[in-house]
């Protein structure tokens, strides 16, 4: 997720199904931050509002159980940061590398004249359990420590590594 901007979140969220399950992911939150609606994945399905958005056809073992390290960074926003909440509240996660972007709002395109649009924010985003994160601090702070030509030896990679292996 480190260098997730946005875009669509139901392609990112459908290509982890395997590692999030059937389970709520994450949600909008009104001004009061209180919890109007939910989007969840369920046998293939990302719903949001019990309306299915999109879909995979599954196959094979859900990994939902197994240790996850996801990795953020100051560019993972929007749609990236909503991809991140989905993993909030999952056991066996966690969260490496910087703080996210701040983008945790959902919006609404408002056509305005002049062949212009206007984004009108409507809502928070929760993580599944209705939490609001103004953005998503990990829970292990790495700074500076990339290396993207030697993938082994960034200190995100490492530290993601310690953890799937139980030295963490």
């Amino acid at each position: 997720m480190r260098f997730n901007s946005g875009g669509n979140e139901a392609p990112m969220l459908l290509c982890l199904y395997d590692f999030l399950g059937d389970n709520e992911l994450w949600g909008s939150l009104d001004v009061d931050k209180k919890q109007y609606s939910k989007s969840k994945l369920s046998r293939g399905k990302y719903l949001y509002n019990s309306e299915t958005i999109s879909y995979i056809n599954p196959n094979g073992a859900l990994l939902d159980q197994t240790k996850v390290a996801v990795i953020t960074g100051i560019t993972t926003a929007s749609s990236g940061e909503i991809t991140a909440l989905a993993f909030k509240g999952r056991p066996h996660t966690i969260f490496i590398g910087e703080s996210t972007y701040g983008a945790t709002t959902g919006n609404v395109p408002w056509a305005l004249p002049f062949n212009s649009t206007l984004a009108l924010t409507n809502s928070y985003d929760s993580d599944r359990n209705g939490n609001y994160y103004e953005r998503i601090i990990p829970d292990i702070s790495v700074s500076k420590g990339d290396n993207f030509d030697d993938l082994l030896s960034d200190k995100n990679i490492q530290s993601a590594l310690d953890f799937i292996s139980n030295k963490q």
